[in-house]
């Protein structure tokens, strides 16, 4: 049995089997790389499609996957149609190891500044002018003997007030991106905070598989949940490790 429960670990996320070989993995919490659409090869998707492969061999049956992708129209570095791409992969080739479940718009202007932006019943109707956003898909490993218990339910059951319960029950979540000092996260700590307690109860691992500066793992710790974080870039490590370890 190997396992590296608690731990940063230094490597290619496409190695996860070979540092945890558990199926017991409850959430994770998928941010791929910023890629341009000239950067989007077949050889990427197959890459990633390996990586989800394995994050649905340590997870365990009815566990979280909540992928995040960007949708921004205004960015320079868009994922629009990369994402399309790799949500195409995980709902066709990952059928037998995945079923998407629901769906959270994550909008990252206050929702004072943010116009046309309506819930419908079908879905969510937004204006891409002016609204940098991301979705996240929130997917559930095959193969439990319970339904789907979707978010709103979920937060009905925290030990949070009332009006937090509201505000994240809705399917659009109005959080602004925020640097904390040094580290550059791509997922503002009060998304990955949601989540962990939305899908999550204590001592239940977390894996992160694109750790940079470690936010995932900080916000478990804290929680606690355990965690397992991957992270390749050597600088990155670094700093994660030393943010997670820090008391």
């Amino acid at each position: 049995m190997i396992s590296k429960i608690e731990q940063i670990i230094c490597d290619d996320s496409q190695n996860i089997t070979k540092w945890h070989d558990e199926s017991n993995i409850s959430l994770s919490i998928v941010k791929p790389p910023y890629i341009t659409d000239e950067d989007l090869t077949e050889e990427y998707l197959i890459k990633f499609q390996n990586i989800m492969k394995q994050v649905s061999q340590v997870t365990k049956k009815g566990g979280i996957c909540c992928l995040i992708l960007d949708e921004d129209k205004n960015s320079n570095q868009t994922m629009s149609s990369v994402s399309n791409s790799i949500l195409q992969m995980m709902e066709s080739k990952h059928h037998d190891s995945w079923e998407k479940q629901e769906e959270i718009v994550w909008v990252k202007s206050p929702k004072e500044f943010t116009k046309n932006i309506s819930p419908m019943k079908s879905g969510v109707l937004i204006n891409f002018e002016e609204t940098p956003f991301s979705i996240i898909h929130v997917f559930q490993r095959k193969g439990s003997e319970f339904e789907y218990v979707d978010s709103e339910e979920r937060i009905s059951k925290l030990d949070i007030g009332e009006k937090i319960k509201e505000k994240w029950a809705d399917s659009i979540w109005f959080v602004q991106p925020k640097m904390e000092s040094e580290f550059q996260d791509r997922v503002t700590s009060e998304i990955i905070i949601r989540l962990i307690q939305i899908f999550t109860n204590k001592k239940e691992i977390v894996l992160d598989p694109f750790t940079g500066h470690g936010v995932v793992g900080k916000v478990a710790s804290e929680l606690s949940r355990k965690y397992i974080c991957i992270e390749k870039n050597e600088n990155n490590y670094k700093i994660a490790y030393k943010r997670i370890n820090q008391t």
